[in-house]
């Protein structure tokens, strides 16, 4: 934007960083998310900053709406190659709370989508839920253990705590992805009004304190309330969609979700087959699994890369997750 002055982004954006301090602006407008990403403190510097990226984010421009021209991902990649794009896919193709992969299907043992039903059938109470009792008795202590790997030659950034879980194919290390998701539990709870930290556990397994398991039901009781009333609402801000990315094995794809998790489960459970989903051209193929980052550095081993790729686009969630079907959903789940 050259010289122009602040006063010419957008509409009330000119109020935002009328508050920061004489000198900072210049690092703030260049690298907002970044400078988010690294802040620990909650000063009213903190706060304007991160008020600004919000309002950034929500300005983005709208993806392209595929939705009706086609229901295939890799057409719809090549259709939009440089704009991120909106499609119906099939739930049953999305894999949901990262490397655990639960397929978006009822009764499949994903601890979202089953708390959503009993939401609907009348339960109240975090405690009395199924996301209680998965909490209870899903608790990885590796990040190993949640990428289903039990080898005995692991790379010893595998056996760092469970949230350093980074995928085959991701650019972050172990170490790295150890440090961003504890930031973003913070982050998800406190934009959610819930005071709690990484310390109070993480949504996708156990243990998790009582007001984190209480949080996660509000949330899903909330948001399960809403879209019964309103209709699920999409919009174009940054985080306005469910997002995901393409997983490509010879012409089959499947959908690992990135963001929307609570949504996703919501409209699975509520009975939705089809789902609105935000992706891009980027698109993480089987094939290429020599050129996955996390392979490349020698933390995966081939065939161990292969191992949580084949499990993920399955649908099977490892052993620390897996539980039975519910009764009479054995042949749904071979069918997923």
């Amino acid at each position: 934007m050259g010289g122009q002055s602040h006063h010419m982004l957008w509409p009330g954006t000119g109020r935002l960083l009328a508050s920061f301090p004489c000198g900072s602006l210049p690092c703030a407008a260049r690298r907002v998310d970044v400078a988010k990403d690294k802040l620990t403190a909650d000063g009213p510097w903190q706060r304007a900053l991160m008020r600004l990226s919000r309002h950034l984010r929500r300005r983005l421009p709208d993806s392209r709406d595929l939705r009706g021209v086609t229901r295939r991902p890799l057409q719809a990649a090549y259709l939009s190659p440089e704009q991120p794009f909106v499609i119906d896919l099939p739930a049953r193709w999305c894999r949901g709370l990262h490397a655990l992969a639960f397929p978006l299907v009822p009764g499949q043992g994903h601890p979202f989508v089953d708390a959503v039903q009993d939401i609907l059938s009348g339960v109240t109470r975090y405690d009395d839920s199924a996301l209680c009792a998965y909490h209870a008795r899903t608790r990885p202590a590796t990040a190993a253990d949640v990428l289903g790997l039990q080898a005995d030659d692991l790379h010893p950034d595998l056996r760092l705590p469970p949230l350093a879980a980074t995928l085959p194919w991701e650019f972050r290390t172990p170490a790295e992805a150890l440090v961003f998701w504890q930031r973003i539990c913070a982050d998800d709870y406190r934009q959610h009004g819930f005071a709690l930290t990484a310390s109070d556990g993480w949504k996708a397994w156990g243990p998790v304190s009582a007001a984190a398991g209480a949080a996660e039901f509000t949330r899903l009781t909330r948001l399960c309330a809403a879209i019964r009333l309103q209709g699920y609402r999409r919009h174009p801000a940054g985080d306005g969609d469910i997002r995901g990315i393409i997983l490509q094995r010879g012409q089959a794809t499947r959908i690992l979700l990135t963001a929307g998790q609570h949504r996703a489960a919501v409209l699975a459970g509520l009975g939705m087959s089809q789902l609105p989903l935000r992706l891009t051209a980027a698109i993480v193929r089987r094939d290429d699994v020599l050129h996955w980052p996390n392979l490349r550095r020698g933390i995966f081993a081939p065939n161990q890369a292969l191992q949580v790729f084949d499990r993920i686009f399955a649908g099977l969630p490892p052993a620390c997750a897996a539980s039975l079907p519910k009764p009479g959903l054995s042949q749904a789940r071979r069918s997923v």
